[in-house]
This record gives structure tokens, sequence and C-alpha cells, in this order.
């Protein structure tokens, strides 16, 4: 399979996937947008508690590649130095086990039955009963921050949630983190989506 057509095929699960990831954004509604040009990264403020398996040295440069690119396909631009920037992001990571219960109706198959309903003699029937799955996930989330640089202030967040999936290789976390990036800058800057998106 050629490069472009292997590009191709994962530029186009990208664009399917994003439509399924649930994003939340709040922000300030009177604020005016339009002239938010450029941007400068802001160091995550340190957690208490980190788990190293999302949130690590080499998922900070996969969030900083996908964040940068996404924002340069909207035409922003990165500032040469904190003071050129119209605005700074950052960004928060992190995961959450979860459990999914599902309960449905199971046929077991044909069995025989003696004396079933009293009238001695026997014949075959169909067993069934309730069955109940559990299965335990992991749902990874990126909170995605965009902060006035003036007052400091946090003017506009955005959060997306996906199931973390057994990953083997690099270029599956950078795909992963790619999707929820660009479904959370999807809705940056506000305004942007209209309600029936």
């Amino acid at each position: 399979m050629s490069v472009l057509k292997r590009s191709l095929l994962l530029l186009s699960a990208l664009l399917v996937a994003c439509t399924g990831i649930p994003v939340s954004t709040d922000y300030e509604p009177d604020r005016d947008y339009s002239g938010l040009k450029t941007y400068a990264w802001k160091e995550p403020m340190k957690k208490l508690i980190i788990n190293p398996s999302v949130d690590n040295d080499l998922m900070s440069d996969r969030i900083h590649r996908s964040v940068s690119a996404r924002l340069t396909a909207l035409g922003f631009t990165e500032a040469s130095g904190d003071e050129g920037a119209d605005f700074f992001i950052t960004y928060n990571i992190s995961s959450e086990d979860r459990i999914s219960v599902n309960s449905y109706y199971g046929y077991y198959g044909y069995h025989s039955c003696w004396n079933c309903y009293g009238y001695g003699y026997g014949y075959g029937g169909y067993g069934g009963g309730r069955d109940i799955s559990v299965r335990q996930y992991t749902v990874g989330a990126l909170m995605i921050d965009v902060i006035d640089p003036a007052s400091e202030r946090l003017i506009w967040r955005g959060v997306g949630e996906k199931r973390i999936p057994k990953f083997k290789t690099p270029q599956e976390r950078d795909l992963y983190i790619a999707e929820i990036v660009q479904a959370i800058l999807d809705h940056f800057p506000p305004g942007k989506l209209t309600a029936a998106d």
C-alpha cells in the first residue's frame, strides 16, 4: 500500500472517528474572540496525582504536536514569545476506569425435558435466561484551556473523552490524540459550530 493511500485511509478514519467524540465547552460568552490570532504555550499546572500511562513526556510531546498542527490549520500562528501572544494555551490529561453492565435475554439451545409439566412423557424444549455482561474499560479525557495573557484568566475550555484502546504502536497513540484534539478545537473559537452540530 502506497504512503499516499495509507495517509488517505488514516485521514478518513480520523474524520469519521471525530464525529463520535463527546465534547463539552465552557467560555466567557461576552468576550470577542475574533481578535485572537497568535498563541503561546503555557505549561500545565503540576498535579498531585499523575497517571504515568497517559501523563508522560511522550504523551506531552504528542499533544503539543497535535494541538499546534490543529491551531495552524485553523489559521492561528504560534508567537515567538509570550509577549506577542493573543492567548495562552495549555492542557490537562487524565484517565478513569469505568464499568459497563449490560443485561440481555439469552437462549441456551435445545434440551430434553422429562415430566416438565406433569404429563409423564419426554419432549424437547428451549432454555433461556437473563445474562449479564460486565466489562471494565478506561476512558481518557483531554482538557484544553485558553487563557488571557493580560489577566491570566481562563477564557475558554474544551473537554473531550474517548475510550482508550489497547495501543500497539506510537502511530496509534498519535491518531488517538489527534482525533480528540480535532474534536475539541472544532469548537474553538466559540460560535464556530452551529447548534445543529
